[in-house]
């Protein structure tokens, strides 16, 4: 099996599981469903591999393998696992969690048995599965499972604030701790993902605003790695909503310190511009990034945690040849690092084939309206020339 630090060439199939209906449209954000990958998974695996990739970020829906308390059902996951591993010889990059988890879990993530129900959710895989991974992600993007789930709510449990934002955040956490004590004893690496964001302003006053934002999207990584203390900029912000000295002990005691980072990075929409609107009111509107900010966005995260970094999504919404266009610049700028010293292990284009919006969930137009175009089905052929030009 390939080493999990050499570079790997990867894609990735959307697995969001928000299987709770909206309370006004009845309707779940099952992607698998919306996208046919229960009918197709062996012809979507197949085209992946034949793009010849070295590895595939796929999840497991914990909510179908583990539909009650204590059982559970690998019949489907079996098939796929094995295709995965035995059939094509990729390597699984395997989400335990992408977003959301299973019905019987009382307030989903805010369960305070939640980081007991994962770390029994994942001795189940490596138990079944351990001898076939070298990789697993343990939760994939905090911040935003705690954006949605407890700053918004969107998502169950449905806490809106900050306040909501950091009890959703800490029992990720500990959740995650779990995660990877239990790989560790395997032998598995945890490849940790998070969402890759910032924020730019034109308006002086808006740069310490900036500073703020930007600081936000990186706490799962401070809190993992025992840094939020009183000497962190966000302490003070994080006690006033509900952070205890408790919490820092806690993770001072539990830290880990991240295998490899996977950082996801969509120049369109990971980082925003801030700007004055009505009165004082922020107004926060999608600012292109291109490859100057997600290479800045790797040089802050090497800089602050000396950790391999792994792109582990990032693709753009557009014509064929604009995505083969961001293809080529991003993996130009993934070379120019590597050769600067940076230890970037690998690059993900995600999803490969097409989602379904996160709005489907919330609205009752046609499922054809929220097809949002970010795979390359008709891009096969090209996407596996611009890779090799790069290999």
């Amino acid at each position: 099996m390939k080493s999990t630090l050499d570079f790997q060439w990867t894609v990735g199939i959307e697995d969001t599981f928000i299987i709770d209906p909206h309370p006004l449209t009845k309707r779940t954000l099952e992607e698998y469903e919306l996208t046919h990958h229960y009918e197709c998974w062996e012809k979507d695996l197949a085209l992946a591999a034949s793009l010849g990739i070295d590895s595939i970020r796929w999840g497991i829906p914990w909510y179908r393998v583990n539909p009650k308390r204590n059982i559970y059902n690998w019949d489907w996951v079996d098939k796929v696992i094995e295709y995965i591993s035995r059939v094509l010889n990729l390597s699984p990059i395997l989400d335990l969690i992408h977003y959301g988890t299973p019905a019987w879990l009382e307030d989903s993530f805010l369960n305070p048995d939640y980081p007991n129900y994962v770390a029994e959710y994942t001795y189940r895989v490596v138990e079944r599965y351990g001898n076939l991974l070298s990789q697993v992600t343990p939760l994939n993007e905090p911040y935003v499972a705690a954006e949605y789930c407890g700053l918004r709510g969107e998502w169950p449990p449905y806490l809106t604030g900050e306040s909501g934002f950091i009890k959703i955040m800490k029992n990720l956490c500990r959740g995650v701790i779990n995660t990877v004590n239990i790989l560790r004893e395997k032998g598995i690496i945890a490849v940790h993902v998070e969402a890759g964001k910032g924020f730019v302003t034109d308006i002086e006053e808006l740069n310490e605003t900036v500073d703020l934002y930007s600081h936000k999207q990186i706490i799962s990584w401070d809190i993992l790695t025992g840094m939020l203390t009183e000497f962190h900029p966000l302490f003070d912000w994080a006690v006033k909503n509900g952070w205890e000295d408790s919490d820092s002990l806690f993770f001072i005691d539990n830290r880990i310190i991240p295998e490899i980072m996977g950082l996801n990075y969509y120049p369109q929409w990971s980082f925003k511009k801030l700007s004055y609107g009505k009165g004082s009111q922020i107004n926060v509107e999608n600012y292109y990034g291109g490859t100057e900010k997600l290479e800045q966005l790797i040089h802050f995260w090497f800089n602050r945690f000396k950790r391999p970094i792994f792109i582990t999504e990032t693709s753009i919404k557009g014509t064929d040849s604009e995505k083969i266009d961001w293809l080529e610049k991003s993996i130009n700028l993934v070379n120019k690092l590597k050769n600067s010293g940076i230890p970037i292990v690998g690059y993900t284009w995600f999803p490969m084939i097409d989602l379904i919006d996160w709005e489907y969930r919330n609205k009752t137009s046609q499922i054809s309206d929220f097809v949002m175009p970010l795979g390359f089905w008709d891009l096969s052929r090209k996407e596996n020339e611009a890779a090799d030009r790069y290999r």
